[in-house]
């Protein structure tokens, strides 16, 4: 099977593929707060997009966006909308225990 040279098979448009989220150098202590910190591959200063999302376990997922949200210079009602309710549902299946699948299952 051959994959798609644009996509790279996430099966995502290439503008959807050039938006990223970098958490700031200073987010780094947030990410500590992940469920397994040892295991946790981020890094403060890496650019993700929203295949890079998909692929996180959800339990970093959520170090993630708590670090993106506490260190974001973006509108808060932009956070709000779309961050919030990402990280309740998140957080809610990982409540569940299925911390370790990631969005793209």
């Amino acid at each position: 099977m051959k994959t798609c040279n644009e996509c790279n098979g996430t099966k995502l448009k290439k503008e959807s593929l050039n938006v990223f989220l970098t958490l700031k150098q200073g987010a780094g202590s947030k990410l500590k707060g992940a469920e397994k910190p040892e295991t946790c591959n981020l890094q403060p200063g890496t650019k993700y997009n929203i295949a890079d999302l998909q692929r996180m376990p959800l339990n970093d997922l959520i170090a993630f966006v708590d670090a993106y949200k506490e260190h974001t210079t973006k509108a808060q009602n932009l956070v709000q909308r779309i961050i919030n309710p990402l990280n309740d549902r998140a957080k809610t299946i990982q409540d569940l225990g299925l911390g370790y699948l990631s969005l793209n299952r």
